[in-house]
């Protein structure tokens, strides 16, 4: 979740083991400005033993003095000893005194983890493709699974579609520009849709540019991070292009289910 992105997870993934949740306190190691007013905050992991952790896809709640609890996307793989979040900055805005928590305090409290938007590398058909479809900083979960995978020794093809308004706002377009160039299967498609004065690259919507790749999505496992409307829109587009049932995980599936 960005305050991002759960998904309808397939049963055999439900019923996995999840570590319990936690409320427990983080350390603040670090805040650093990404570009295009997204921060990266770094907390050190507590050491509790096997008692906490997270899957690759899950997101946290930071809990406020005033306990309102205000989830984000877990932007780091696990099996490090740190978590990494990307918060954009919104004047005025409740992520503004979020980011200054952050600046102000050595620690924080937060309850994890939570959300079935979650990728088990060991539970991969080998003919099937990934495809990761993310809008703005809905990139931080999508670079977690990312990491994971390759962590992992995944060798299923990869690929990253990621959408933002204009160019400037691809705030890590670096990295995702070197996980396809060092590793073989990981395909990046950075996509434009409004402020397109000197881009040269793809534009319009970030599904349209998927569409217009695959013959077909019928091999195809997807994740994806973004607002309500854009998830939707994107699980309408894909399972009319033959994605199956079931395979498509967003965690606005769970938080902001379609109307009945």
């Amino acid at each position: 979740m960005s305050a991002n992105s759960s998904c309808a997870a397939e049963n055999t993934e439900k019923t996995m083991s999840h570590w319990p949740q936690l409320t427990c306190t983080c350390q603040v190691l670090g805040v650093k400005l990404l570009g295009a007013s997204v921060y990266e905050v770094r907390l050190a992991l507590p050491e509790l033993g096997e008692e906490l952790g997270f899957h690759a896809g899950q997101y946290l709640e930071l809990v406020l003095e005033d306990g309102k609890a205000v989830p984000y996307s877990i932007a780091s793989a696990p099996k490090k000893d740190e978590i990494e979040l990307h918060i954009l900055n919104q004047e005025g805005g409740l992520s503004e005194k979020v980011l200054e928590l952050f600046n102000s305090q050595p620690a924080v409290q937060v309850r994890m983890a939570m959300g079935e938007c979650i990728l088990y590398p060991d539970h991969l058909d080998a003919r099937e493709e990934l495809l990761f479809v993310a809008a703005a900083t809905g990139f931080g979960q999508m670079k977690a699974m990312i990491e994971h995978a390759l962590d992992e020794g995944v060798k299923n093809p990869i690929h990253l579609y990621w959408g933002v308004r204009a160019q400037e706002q691809f705030y890590l377009k670096y990295l995702a520009e070197s996980w396809a160039n060092e590793h073989p299967q990981v395909h990046f498609v950075p996509v434009v849709s409004e402020e397109l004065e000197n881009w040269e690259g793809r534009s319009g919507f970030v599904h349209t540019a998927v569409i217009e790749d695959f013959d077909s999505l019928d091999n195809v496992r997807a994740y994806v991070c973004g607002s309500p409307q854009m998830v939707y829109a994107v699980e309408d587009a894909f399972l009319e292009h033959g994605l199956k049932e079931g395979r498509i995980f967003s965690d606005v599936f769970a938080y902001a289910p379609r109307s009945a």
